[in-house]
């Protein structure tokens, strides 16, 4: 996502589209929002303050900020914060928190330390120093009195904060209430009305200090954090977070039993045991299989040190009965555990996971393959999952893309945005297009922009800029497209070979018939430019020679069809008020000319009218940028698919 930015003057901005505001137009985002603080002699003073800022010498504010916090008083606590961490800064005074643990367990002693740092020229009196905790932990100070702080100078003060026995494993405050419309809707009624809708909760620990600065009492927070030095990066932050003694994962956390062919045969299942408590310990790894199935034997693990993780694979075999039936069934190695999710540039995250794999029994047909390549795309477990149900895949590499014997593969799977995550997939993309030209079949999933702009389908393709997002697939599609008359079907028809609304979804390729009345012929396809607009784009090459796929939100510009497909038959259409994808059927790679619609009949919604041209229609209501390519004549069959997600 994104772009790369060009150095110079470059503007940004936003357009009002719509407001439910009628009275005075609107001029800006915050038309109608008051951002003023309303308090007699406040601005003045900040407008002083920002006429005597200078980076080298900051404290020349400090004056004109104590004056301001004076006046807005205790009353408003926004404006009241700000100006206090501003007065902090000028005055050159800084605080910190840090504890000697980040993943603490329940009766965990951790180690507290809160700093204040002096840089600026005034000595500062501190007051009270003090950490916040949640409830049930217990704070013991270790240290005593609450000195002044000289320019120059650092003060420290160390705590014991325990944390509660009952603390639970930290999770994100809008996952602590379950979801409510099938999962799609968060429930923080539990939460505090300051922190509803934000995206990260206030810390669980933090250190509140309150000093005097310039005479006026001034409250600085800071969280407490885990901080430790990492060899290539340097000093690392981490927050806290709370867990059990033991965190215990199973993988795959869910897997598909065919119940026929190898339903006998074992599965297996991976264990990981992390030990969060401080010092050795030993472990006893359960894994409790459902009920009805063989038993599967415990494991003892030691662990010398905190944090230390072990691995026990484990063979689960299915019920000892006639066979295995068709449901879901719970495999359980222990009483959950902490998935860190933690990237440099984002604020690491912690969600709790059940210990629980779910195995789904239910009857698999399998195609008739013997040997599979993969591609791997981005954190992509589709290879894993397709072995698991039967599917002899094999995960092809960087050298067997640019040197492998490609066509031992009865078909070949590239993972969703592999072409974004494999430098030797975009490089060798014309070794894959070959083996599909000679008979091969390539399936590629889910890709993104750079499929596109990189030229690696057998076509060229656009997708829509930005593309349309669905937050409920279930949802009509409302004043979108705008009805097509016969002679948009039959420009449709000119560039895939046959009618798009004709065929079941499951029907073989009708044979190539002539359609009576129409007089149309053969055009040539790399005379003129066409204009494609299509969503989801995938290709499938079947082997076979024909294939199945769907098209939708196609728009056709005239070419010279408008003159060479004089359609001389009446015909009546009716048309639905939504449209939907409908089915291809390539069957013959002649591009035909004509109008494509019902006869007409005595039951017909509308009276017979003359269709007389086959170009020129259009969808309505698109907001999507369309590019033209020169078009070529197709070469072989192709399964093509565009849908739109």
């Amino acid at each position: 996502m994104g772009q790369l930015q060009r150095p110079g003057p470059a503007t940004s901005g936003v357009a009002l589209l719509a407001t439910k505001t009628p009275a005075a137009p609107e001029t800006s985002i915050f038309a109608g929002i008051d951002t003023m603080i309303h308090v007699p002699g406040y601005a003045v003073l900040i407008d002083s303050a920002r006429a005597a800022l200078t980076p080298w010498r900051p404290s020349a504010t400090l004056s004109y900020l104590i004056r301001a916090l004076r006046l807005v008083g205790m009353a408003d606590t926004v404006p009241r914060t700000l100006l206090e961490r501003a007065i902090a800064i000028a005055a050159g005074v800084s605080i910190d928190g840090t504890a000697d643990d980040g993943i603490v367990t329940p009766g965990e002693r951790l180690q507290i330390e809160v700093t204040v740092w002096n840089a600026g020229d005034s000595t500062v009196r501190v007051d009270s120093i003090g950490v916040a905790a949640p409830a049930g932990w217990s704070l013991e100070r270790l240290e005593l009195g609450a000195p002044t702080v000289a320019p120059g100078s650092l003060l420290t003060r160390r705590f014991v904060l325990t944390v509660a026995k009952d603390a639970e494993r930290t999770q994100p405050y809008f996952l602590r209430r379950p979801r409510s419309n099938r999962g799609g809707l968060y429930d923080w009624s539990a939460a505090p009305a300051d922190v509803r809708g934000l995206p990260f909760e206030p810390p669980p620990v933090s250190a509140r200090v309150r000093l005097v600065i310039g005479g006026e009492p001034v409250t600085l927070t800071r969280e407490v954090v885990y901080r430790y030095r990492d060899q290539a990066i340097g000093e690392v932050r981490r927050p806290i977070f709370v867990t059990r003694d033991v965190d215990v994962a199973i993988a795959p956390d869910e897997l598909l039993w065919p119940i026929d062919g190898g339903s006998r045969e074992p599965r297996h299942f991976t264990v990981t045991v992390t030990n969060r408590a401080r010092g050795p310990a030993t472990v006893r790894a359960a894994v409790t299989s459902p009920a009805g199935w063989p038993p599967i034997p415990a494991e003892s693990l030691a662990f010398t040190r905190e944090d230390e993780t072990k691995s026990v694979a484990v063979a689960v075999a299915p019920p000892t009965a006639d066979s295995l039936k068709a449901g879901t069934y719970d495999l359980r190695a222990g009483s959950g555990w902490l998935e860190i999710i933690d990237y440099p540039h984002i604020r690491p995250r912690a969600l709790p996971r059940p210990s629980v794999a779910q195995i789904r029994a239910a009857r698999v047909t399998l195609p008739g393959l013997s040997h599979v390549g993969y591609v791997r795309g981005a954190a992509d477990r589709v290879p894993e999952a397709l072995l698991a149900i039967g599917v002899p895949v094999e995960l092809i590499g960087a050298d067997s893309l640019a040197r492998g014997d490609l066509s031992r593969y009865d078909a070949i799977v590239i993972g969703s945005r592999a072409y974004e995550t494999e430098p030797a997939l975009v490089a060798n993309n014309g070794r894959l297009l070959d083996y599909v030209t000679k008979g091969g079949l390539l399936i590629v999933q889910y890709q993104q922009y750079p499929f596109v702009d990189g030229g690696f389908a057998p076509y060229p393709l656009t997708i829509a800029r930005p593309h349309d997002r669905v937050t409920d697939e279930n949802a009509p599609v409302t004043e979108r497209l705008a009805r097509l008359d016969s002679g948009a079907w039959a420009v449709l028809r000119a560039h895939v070979g046959h009618d798009l609304r004709a065929a079941p979804r499951d029907a073989r390729p009708p044979t190539s018939q002539p359609i009576a009345g129409v007089e149309g012929g053969p055009v040539d396809r790399a005379a003129w430019t066409r204009d494609v607009r299509l969503y989801r784009i995938e290709f499938l090459p079947a082997a076979s020679g024909w294939g199945a796929g769907s098209v939708s939100l196609v728009h056709e510009s005239a070419g010279p069809e408008a003159t060479q497909c004089p359609v001389t038959q009446s015909r009546c259409c009716s048309w639905s008020p939504r449209v939907r994808a409908t089915r291809v059927h390539p069957s013959s790679f002649t591009r035909p000319t004509a109008g494509i619609c019902s006869p007409c009949s005595s039951t017909a919604s509308r009276p017979c009218i003359p269709t007389s041209t086959c170009a020129g229609s259009t969808w309505a209501r698109r907001t999507s940028t369309t590019a033209s390519a020169p078009s070529a004549p197709i070469r072989r069959r192709t399964y093509g698919s565009a849908v739109r997600r």
